[in-house]
């Protein structure tokens, strides 16, 4: 960002100017930039880029991961907490993240939900019951009455609420010395879907309510204050089963994080449905909803940091981020493949970041270039572009390059003698060796005789932005169109797809003249 001449701050956007051919592939717009040693392939995809930090596998398929700080100031996170179908695993944060024993969290068990408490405990909710870790290393612990499990539950620092196969809500709350007590129950007349509750604000005591999704599809909104617990305040219906909900506090639009400015409820829907609610933080009615179409899947919501505000990531088919940004409400997709469960990591090298759960493995993920709509990925070409095809059978890019009074690489031998790439290992061209691209870039190529011509055709997969093929062009020939084509004819069993590529020999400008004409065919 910058500041203009009002003293106010201007964001700053990233402009790719594309002179080159343009076409779109899936999702993506696809872009030839600059030409000469220069040239570039540069895909355009919607939503927010993530970086890859971290990749570990896991010796099952987890069900759920949290994450915890040691005390309740901490910047940084000092555990994570992994869940599987039949028990739970702690690693602790350091230099190396690393497993331990000592966190006092039930290792048999599978865990629904854990959380610091204001002051420096944890808990641990497992479909058995709680177990409340206190700072001195002694447990307490609450088990569900007779055969009935924990099936949800809602924390904050100093509220806990559960809910218990049947319907049953059973809400505590922390007193002076610590101790979590048992304050209010309610039967809810069918099973609970989801249960959310905020975090409590500076200087309250308590959140004032507290959200319940039913498989009747209603939302209901209960009270949390003394001598008013669980009691319904307002209900919403939705077109389908709530899956998840999450409560995030909305802030003063001149001064992002300075004030509190609203409630607001996020639902999702089981059809793939994010429902945005407006909470009156007085007397919890529901208004101002607001709807959006998200994927496949229902969307699990999750707390993360963004900028330091509390903000909302959703999974369905593909992630989506909800942030604030200059005082308005952004909703994001992120281009990275679909993730089962995630949840809030801060450390040392990723002060803002996420860490989530794809299939067995466990991956530390930051998302970069926040308020940028578009993230943009490079791949270096060897001349410059002159034509740009999508193959959508192959879902496959063609690049037709080629430069005048360039050398060919099958004429240069002092280039190939140098095609090699930082571990020594032989490349097809300059544009895959980092030193040699760096180097072309500083001092150009070489240049060849007057009417001579080098081009080559790539295949680009647009998912890797990877090279699957490249063919270089014999002769003195200029690409000057292509074409993809089908014959059809009876004598002709074969109707797939060709290339069909106009070459030019020795073509000069100004008069536009050449020696000969071809058009290739390839399969």
């Amino acid at each position: 960002a910058s500041l203009d001449g009002a003293g106010r701050v201007s964001p700053t956007v990233t402009v790719v100017f594309c002179c080159r051919p343009v076409c779109c592939c899936c999702d993506r717009v696809c872009c030839c930039a600059c030409g000469g040693p220069r040239s570039a392939l540069a895909v355009l995809r919607p939503g927010l880029a993530v970086s890859e930090l971290a990749v570990s596998p896991l010796p099952g398929a987890p069900t759920a991961v949290f994450t915890l700080r040691a005390q309740p100031g901490d910047e940084q996170d000092g555990f994570i907490v992994v869940s599987f179908s039949n028990a739970t695993l702690v690693f602790e944060i350091g230099e190396e993240v690393k497993e331990t024993s000592s966190s006092g969290f039930l290792a048999t068990v599978a865990t629904l939900h854990t959380q610091l408490l204001e002051d420096g405990s944890s808990l641990q909710v497992h479909a058995g019951g709680l177990r409340h870790i206190r700072t001195d290393r002694r447990i307490n612990e609450w088990r569900a009455p007779g055969r009935r499990a924990i099936t949800r539950a809602a924390t904050n620092s100093r509220q806990v609420v559960i809910a218990l196969s049947g319907g049953e809500l059973v809400y505590f709350e922390m007193d002076q010395l610590g101790q979590l007590l048992e304050l209010a129950k309610r039967d809810m007349d069918g099973d609970v879907a989801c249960l959310d509750i905020a975090p409590v604000l500076a200087g309250a005591l308590r959140c004032r309510f507290l959200a319940v999704g039913g498989y009747d599809n209603t939302v209901r909104m209960l009270s949390l204050e003394d001598g008013t617990q669980l009691r319904p305040v307002a209900t919403q219906a939705v077109n389908a089963v709530p899956e998840s909900l999450l409560m995030l506090h909305g802030h003063a639009a001149e001064e992002p994080g300075s004030g509190d400015a609203g409630l607001f409820l996020h639902v999702g829907l089981s059809n793939g449905v994010l429902q945005r609610t407006e909470v009156d933080r007085i007397t919890g009615k529901l208004s101002d909803t607001r709807q959006r179409f998200l994927g496949t899947r229902a969307p699990r919501l999750f707390a993360v940091w963004v900028r330091g505000v509390r903000s909302l990531l959703a999974l369905s088919s593909r992630p989506w981020l909800g942030y604030t940004d200059m005082g308005r409400w952004q909703f994001m997709p992120l281009s990275y493949e679909a993730l089962d469960h995630a949840a809030s990591f801060a450390s040392e090298q990723c002060p803002e970041g996420f860490v989530a759960v794809v299939k067995n493995t466990l991956r530390i993920l930051s998302v970069e270039n926040i308020g940028e709509t578009f993230n943009q990925s490079v791949s270096r070409l060897r001349y410059t572009p002159r034509r740009l095809l999508v193959h959508q059978e192959l879902r496959a890019l063609l690049v037709a390059e080629s430069d005048y009074q360039a050398v060919p690489l099958a004429d240069n031998a002092e280039l190939q003698k140098r095609l090699v790439d930082e571990s020594g290992a032989p490349v097809a061209g300059p544009e895959f060796s980092a030193e040699l691209a760096a180097e072309l870039d500083q001092y150009g190529a070489a240049v060849g005789a007057p009417g001579q011509w080098a081009s080559c055709i790539r295949i680009v997969d647009p998912a890797e932005l990877s090279t699957k093929a490249v063919l270089e062009l014999d002769g003195s020939e200029a690409i000057t169109s292509m074409a993809l084509v089908r014959f059809e004819g009876p004598n002709l069993p074969d109707s797939s797809l060709l290339l069909a590529v106009g070459t030019a020999e020795q073509m000069t400008y100004f008069p536009t003249s050449c020696t000969a004409g071809y058009i290739r065919l390839y399969k």
